[in-house]
């Protein structure tokens, strides 16, 4: 599965074509061939969210947003890969090791 953060939904929708909106496009493009499917996730708590904001900044990064952090825990734990346009999550797959498209 691929988690599309919404800065690549944002250029998407403004018709931007950048690598992350081809994916994008990509990956709506085929979903409509196939049966629509709905699934839904327990999302992570703060029990697990706060040891990787403290990794973080014990790193020296300071995440600008808390939602990035929790985003980004989601797919760590779900093991999804994250289709983003936003540098933040660049310091969160080096030093979490989130995996991204």
């Amino acid at each position: 599965m691929i988690v599309a953060d919404s800065s690549v939904w944002i250029d998407f929708g403004r018709g931007r074509m950048t690598r992350q909106t081809r994916i994008l496009f990509e990956a709506v493009r085929l979903n409509r061939r196939s049966p629509p499917l709905t699934s839904f996730r327990k999302r992570p708590s703060a029990g697990v969210i706060s040891p990787n904001h403290k990794k973080l900044r014990a790193s020296g990064v300071t995440p600008r947003g808390t939602i990035d952090v929790l985003i980004a825990t989601f797919c760590i734990e779900n093991g999804h890969a994250l289709l983003h346009a936003h540098r933040d999550f660049d310091a969160m797959e080096k030093h979490l090791g989130l995996r991204t498209l």
